[in-house]
């Protein structure tokens, strides 16, 4: 297995090594946020699929995030190049603080008072006109109210 734009070969994972990776995930991370660029560094750099990691671990990481409505993970084009030259760095080196201090600094489109799957649901059903939303609150504090009464996934 080889990585474009760098000498450094991942081991082969394992379905034991992989377990142990996604075990660890849930102790290596003091906030959610952490957690998911946390995965995504993880799952980028353990190469465990043949193809699609950086896909995988982008929808991972966007998953975790959205959930715990804080935003959305996404690279600017404008920092595309200094994304890989960072990535590529930590490949080699196995330091994924600098690169996860850079994500979430420039990768992270933070959504002002969050947004849940359920209040992306009710703005989209108030733009077709098919629901009556109350006007006198917030879409803060709908979603907020709404994911009170949604269980978590």
């Amino acid at each position: 297995m080889r990585i474009g734009g760098t000498d450094w070969i991942p081991d082969f994972p394992t379905m034991e090594s992989s377990y142990d990776e996604i075990a660890s995930l849930r102790m290596g991370a003091e906030s959610s946020e952490d957690r998911a660029l946390l995965m995504f560094c993880r799952i980028t750099r353990g190469q465990w699929f043949n193809d699609g990691n950086k896909r995988t671990a982008l929808m991972t990481a966007n998953h975790a995030l959205i959930n715990a409505g804080i935003g959305v993970f996404s690279i600017s084009p404008s920092l595309k190049r200094e994304f890989t030259t960072r990535l590529l760095h930590y490949y080699e080196s196995n330091d994924d603080a600098p690169f996860r201090s850079w994500l979430k600094d420039n990768a992270i489109g933070r959504l002002p008072g969050g947004i849940t799957s359920v209040e992306s649901r009710r703005l989209e059903l108030k733009r077709s006109g098919t629901a009556t939303v109350d006007q006198n609150l917030p879409v803060y504090q709908t979603a907020m109210s709404m994911r009170a009464q949604t269980p978590a996934y």
